[in-house]
């Protein structure tokens, strides 16, 4: 069964919802036909401030209502920062902050540690199984070169004597 073409004059060309405008393009679409819908592309793209906003004491984060811009709340926000409210009270989140670099980082410098020591004894365990099988591939090739410069020395002296006895 051949799945219906349906064309654009069929739809509606924009659909707004939830704040967000969607525009199909010119053309057919197909049955099965998916479009790809993101917030996150080229968001910042269309960001505008709102003209109703003339001042910045508008923007500013207010405490109580009817007054714009007295900015209590984000100095109470600022002042987390040095407030023991981690851990029982017993730390600012600077300091747990601070603390769970340091445990990343300690963790990290031992993780390379452990890389390093176990690449070394891989690299002790391979040479001693090496000399243990007798397969040196530097000392087999030496002796490949040897044996071929005996054989082309040897094929050269038997061609010289084949040649005088016949």
């Amino acid at each position: 069964m051949k799945q219906p073409v349906i064309t654009n004059t069929s739809l509606p060309t924009a659909t707004t919802a939830a704040g967000f405008s969607i525009t199909f393009p010119s053309g057919v679409l197909n049955a099965g036909d998916s479009f790809k819908i993101s917030s996150g592309i080229d968001a910042a793209r269309t960001l505008r401030v709102n003209a109703a906003i003339t001042s910045p004491r508008q923007v500013a984060a207010a405490d109580m209502p009817g007054l714009s811009g007295d900015n209590r709340n984000a100095l109470k926000l600022a002042k987390l920062e040095t407030q023991s409210i981690m851990r029982n009270g017993k730390a600012t989140f600077t300091q747990v902050y601070g603390q769970l670099v340091a445990d990343v980082d300690a963790k990290t410098h031992s993780a390379q540690l452990s890389r390093d020591t176990q690449q070394t004894l891989f690299q002790r365990a391979k040479g001693a199984q090496e000399s243990v099988s007798g397969v040196n591939l530097d000392e087999e090739a030496a002796d490949f070169i040897k044996y071929q410069h005996s054989f082309l020395s040897g094929s050269s002296s038997c061609g010289f004597y084949c040649k005088k006895s016949f």
